[in-house]
């Protein structure tokens, strides 16, 4: 799996939805670009979208789910890597030489080679099937870590939804124990700690602050990413990312997008 920096360096420092760079906005400029009610002054009274909006957007952007790979059989995408180009030039070499061997039964040195290139097309295949497998058991793993209902402030009100209604704009209330459930910003918190480690690599868990700790995103401290799990206290956060645009969105479409294009032994061939 590509790591949380790995990710950001593939795609230019971004993520799916371009550069990070919301934990360095102040709360003012964040009701202004994601067009939500912030309190600036007490945002615990903030009221977020409203309904209409909220339903307008996910309309508009769709469902807040990663997007599970092409329901394809093992057995068909097994096979499919042996129709590779690389793989059928080794293989047309291959059965060259069992002909020539076959016209000739001399020429034992051209049997020996057609064993050898069948024998790397398997081993090469199947190294690239098992890294391409890597991405759904990749996809399963986060989904568990997504929780399945969230608490949003919508008109004023709290109310608790499916996280797959979650849209960019929201303003979700955490608390102990609760997963986060897209990418957010934090615009208040109480002694709030969140376990990232999943994600961002970091051993032990963040504190949250609400004013950016650093101009890295994943240093910023004022950006909990979507699977964390939070530790301690609680806090209001807006949603930024949502699906595949969050960031463990992006690693897991780095890591399949990897194991398909090489693997090991193709690279070596």
């Amino acid at each position: 799996l590509l790591g949380a920096e790995d990710a950001l360096e593939r795609t230019g420092g971004k993520g799916a939805a371009g550069a990070f760079s919301e934990h360095l906005f102040s709360l003012e400029t964040l009701a202004e670009r994601f067009r939500t009610d912030i309190n600036i002054a007490d945002p615990e009274r903030s009221g977020g979208l409203s309904i209409f909006d909220a339903n307008d957007r996910l309309k508009k952007f769709g469902y807040n789910l990663l997007s599970p790979p092409p329901l394809v059989p093992k057995w068909l995408v097994f096979l499919l890597q042996f129709t590779n180009l690389l793989m059928v030039l080794l293989e047309i070499t291959a059965l060259a030489c069992i002909i020539i061997w076959a016209i000739d039964r001399t020429q034992m040195a051209d049997l020996y080679i057609a064993i050898l290139l069948f024998v790397v097309v398997i081993l090469t295949c199947t190294e690239t099937f098992l890294q391409e497998s890597k991405g759904d058991a990749i996809l399963k793993k986060f989904q568990a870590m997504i929780p399945e209902n969230a608490s949003v402030i919508r008109g004023g009100t709290m109310m608790p939804i499916s996280t797959a209604e979650i849209v960019r704009g929201d303003i979700v209330r955490l608390k102990l124990g609760d997963k986060v459930p897209a990418d957010c910003r934090v615009i208040f918190q109480q002694a709030m700690k969140v376990d990232q480690s999943m994600i961002t690599g970091e051993s032990k868990p963040v504190t949250v602050r609400t004013i950016a700790a650093d101009p890295n995103a994943l240093e910023a401290k004022n950006l909990i990413f979507n699977g964390a799990l939070v530790v301690e206290g609680s806090c209001l956060a807006l949603v930024i990312r949502t699906g595949d645009a969050t960031l463990i969105g992006t690693m897991v479409s780095l890591t399949t997008d990897v194991g398909k294009s090489s693997s090991t032994l193709k690279a070596d061939i």
